[in-house]
Parts: structure tokens; C-alpha cells; sequence
């Protein structure tokens, strides 16, 4: 199963003389134990079931049924199990610079995102592509002072043109984010020094 889906946890449970307690032992990944009371209605006869909100915790989930009946008698003897894995893309916004941005050569800008994910980031990069085609690819970090912020810093070259940059984000499952992209133009708005004039002033 997926994180976050909701299961059905189910037993059939039959008895000579009653039914009076139904119960599944949930052990989790981490191994912490949550006990469910399952129920049982005339529509279902003899099955006793519960809903289960998967949480957001992956690996295998035991579970071992205990039925009492009216007796005090218990059968323990039923378990199953089922591993959760997590399918679920990381999630991307805030691209910095936005989209279409001016520069001039030679400006250290930031280039950032924001990035979340159910389970756990492991790796952001920036794929840029310079405008004469050839790409960089630079280590996004996260401090807890930026929160989801992922940034580093980028030296423009002294090279004008389109610069495209292409976000990837990895999580812990090696889930890849749906690619975003954002693009910046560099500019050369630097005058040209004049110097050494000749002949020399007042000569």
C-alpha cells in the first residue's frame, strides 16, 4: 500500500455460543503497537472490520487478531501483514529568480525553491543551462533558519544570453519531483572604461 491510503483491517470470526470481543494488534514499522476494536454488523455476517488510516511511516506493518467469546475462550492465532512503501513525488514552488528575470554579468544571484515531501528530503539541485548550451549543476542546501527554503548561490559569468534552471528534488524513497523550471536573462550593462587618453590634457 501507499502512505496515506485508508485499508480495511477484517477478520471472519465464528463461535458455538457468541461473539464478544474482536480486536487486531497493529505492530508498526518502528515498532510502536495500536490496538483497533473491529465491529461487526448483520451486512457483513460473520466478518469484523475496522478502517485504517496509513500513516507516514513506510516499511511492514504486522497485525495478529484476537477474538473473545462470551465465554472468556481467545483465539490469538490469526496474523497477516502488509508493507507500505511511499509513491508520492516531492512537491516544488517559490522558484527563485521568477521567471524571466533580468541580470548583469558578473552579479552573484540566488537561485532557490521550496520543497516538501510526506516522508523526508534527500537531495535538491539546480540544473542550469548556460546560453551557450553547455549546464552546471549546483547543490541546493536547507537550514532550519530557511525552513522548506533549498538555496545556494550563483555567479553570473561574463556571458549574456538565457539562462534556464531546472529544479530536481529527490526524497528519502528516491521519489523524483515533477521537473520545474525557471529562466533568467544576463545582461552586460557595464560601460566601457575609457583610459590613458592621449595626447596628455594641457600638453
Amino acid at each position: 500500500f501507499n502512505t496515506s491510503q485508508t485499508i480495511e483491517i477484517a477478520v471472519n470470526v465464528t463461535d458455538n455460543i457468541g461473539i464478544s470481543l474482536v480486536r487486531a494488534n497493529v505492530t508498526f514499522p518502528n515498532g510502536t503497537v495500536q490496538i483497533f476494536i473491529l465491529a461487526n454488523t448483520t451486512a457483513t455476517g460473520p466478518k469484523y472490520n475496522s478502517s485504517f488510516p496509513i500513516p507516514e511511516l513506510i516499511g511492514a506493518y504486522n497485525i495478529t487478531f484476537l477474538a473473545n467469546d462470551t465465554s472468556g475462550n481467545l483465539n490469538n492465532t490469526e496474523r497477516t501483514n502488509f508493507t507500505v512503501f511511499d509513491v508520492q513525488k516531492p512537491s516544488t514552488t517559490a522558484l527563485i529568480p521568477v521567471v524571466n528575470s533580468n541580470f548583469n554579468t558578473s552579479q552573484t544571484i540566488e537561485i532557490a525553491v521550496n520543497v516538501t515531501d510526506n516522508i523526508g528530503i534527500s537531495l535538491v539541485r539546480a540544473n542550469i543551462t548556460l546560453s551557450n548550451g553547455t549546464s552546471h549543476i549546483i547543490v541546493l542546501a536547507n537550514t532550519t533558519a530557511t525552513g522548506q527554503k533549498y538555496n545556494n548561490s550563483f555567479p553570473i559569468p561574463e556571458l549574456i544570453g538565457t539562462y534556464n534552471i531546472t529544479f530536481l528534488a529527490n526524497d528519502t524513497s528516491g521519489n523524483l519531483n515533477n521537473p520545474e523550471a525557471t529562466n533568467f536573462t544576463a545582461f552586460d550593462f557595464q560601460n566601457p572604461l575609457v583610459f590613458d587618453a592621449r595626447p596628455v590634457a594641457a600638453s
